[in-house]
């Protein structure tokens, strides 16, 4: 079985996201990336940085701080969400 993962590159508002607003990635105009344990971002249900390309916001969130799965709508249809849900499910 492959290691568990132990840090995680989480999403972080680079200034007031609004509802409907559409996400870039990191090195973008909305985000940047925040190092974290894993163990913590996932119990904090925290948002990873490669999943947030053209994604919208469906909650307000503050300048620098870090988005959470429900802060999005995510597009269950990509390929790298669904490899990350079944990396999700192994650990």
């Amino acid at each position: 079985m492959p290691a568990k993962p132990s840090a995680e590159v989480l999403a972080a508002a680079k200034e007031s996201l609004n509802l409907g607003n559409v996400l870039d990635s990191g090195g973008g105009c909305t985000l940047y990336g925040v190092a974290e344990r894993a163990e913590i971002a996932k119990k904090e249900n925290r948002l990873p940085l490669g999943l947030t390309e053209n994604i919208k916001v469906v909650k307000r969130v503050h300048p620098d701080g870090i988005l959470t799965y429900d802060d999005v709508e995510l597009d269950e249809d990509l390929f790298l969400l669904k490899l990350r849900r079944m990396q999700d499910k192994m650990f």
